[in-house]
């Protein structure tokens, strides 16, 4: 068992993290300006 595979499963995981955090942020900071706007 080479631990390439394991070391690449948890990239793609912290990157998949990171795209979800940064879209959880994005539509909160979005949401805050709809709901100032409003």
């Amino acid at each position: 068992m080479w631990p390439c595979g394991h070391i690449m499963k948890y990239i793609n995981a912290a990157i998949l993290a990171f795209i979800n955090y940064g879209l959880i942020m994005l539509s909160r900071l979005t949401y805050g300006g709809y709901y100032v706007a409003a």
